[in-house]
């Protein structure tokens, strides 16, 4: 049965954190989701943007999965000074649900519709 985790970009170590329940549980290369939903904390991010200190308030949450066939995958992107949400990087609409995500090596988060 798949986990539920959430993923965020560790700016210290450069590397995608892994939470499960709360808790770190590991730093992977390459991560796999499933029914994934993109989460930007409105406080965290005006913070950030007050403060100009980043910290963790935005994620990726879904069911860890194995390995996914490599499909036609749209890259989503976000920047607290910028924007509200995950955006689509070429379209640039809000990107808040998916069937799929993908977040690999190159700190790139990448979504399947």
């Amino acid at each position: 049965m798949p986990v539920k985790v959430e993923l965020y970009r560790n700016l210290r170590t450069g590397t995608w954190s892994m939470r499960e329940r709360g808790l770190v549980v590991g730093h992977p290369s390459l991560v796999f989701l499933s029914d994934v939903t993109f989460v930007v904390r409105p406080g965290g991010r005006e913070k950030v943007r007050r403060e100009g200190r980043k910290n963790v308030h935005a994620f990726v949450k879904g069911n860890h999965v194995g390995t996914l066939p490599d499909l036609n995958w749209r890259e989503a992107y976000y920047n607290p000074y910028t924007e509200e949400t995950f955006v689509d990087r070429e379209n640039q609409t809000p990107v808040l649900t998916a069937r799929y995500a993908m977040l690999n090596d190159d700190m790139k988060v990448w979504y399947l519709q």
